[in-house]
């Protein structure tokens, strides 16, 4: 089931392995990675199909319970734990910041992370080593970068899933989509539990 082609020149493989940590490091300056990653694959078309789109809403529906159920063993056997440093600030300003928030969270921390996690760094692992564990070490590091004990095995199976989508449609917009709507269902069980 590998549909994403493989990286053939080593200054990408050098940049898709640095990626995760560029993100990390110096978060502003991913912007350059999207860059790159689009120079990368000028050819592909970037369209969604309805047939597409339509599939992997399905299976993000289908999958969504999973999240939920792990987010809520997660909260009960980790409860000494707090949540997110950015979930705490966006609960605490919620209306403050509002279009911000959906700016940020819903459009552009999607279209980063996937293409960092997924579109270049993932990308480049398959060529070193198989299809699961790329997926494994990849949705690792998406899950560990975003420091937080409490959401770790949520984002590691959100990511598999994520990586999953990329390799079934072979385009990175699939991903962000899927990330987007992931990202906007939390922010509206934020807004419910501020305004509740």
């Amino acid at each position: 089931m590998t549909k994403v082609p493989l990286v053939q020149e080593k200054i990408y493989l050098i940049i898709g392995f640095l990626s995760p940590v560029i993100f990390y490091l110096y978060g502003n300056i991913s912007v350059v990675l999207l860059l790159l990653y689009y120079a990368l694959n000028l050819k592909n078309k970037f369209v969604l199909n309805k047939k597409d789109i339509k599939i992997t809403l399905k299976y993000f529906v289908a999958f969504l319970p999973v999240i939920f159920i792990m987010s809520f063993l997660c909260k009960i056997m980790l409860f000494e734990y707090e949540e997110q440093k950015l979930v705490v600030e966006i609960k605490k300003n919620f209306n403050n910041n509002l279009f911000f928030n959906f700016f940020l969270i819903i459009i552009v921390a999607p279209i980063i992370e996937e293409i960092v996690f997924r579109g270049l760094f993932y990308k480049t692992l398959k060529n070193f080593i198989p299809f699961v564990q790329a997926s494994i070490i990849s949705s690792l590091i998406f899950a560990i970068i975003h420091e937080n004990i409490l959401s770790l095995t949520i984002l590691f199976l959100l990511s598999l899933y994520l990586t999953w989508i990329y390799e079934r449609t072979n385009s990175i917009l699939y991903p962000i989509l899927t990330h987007s709507i992931f990202n906007f269902l939390n922010l509206l069980l934020i807004y419910i539990g501020s305004n509740g």
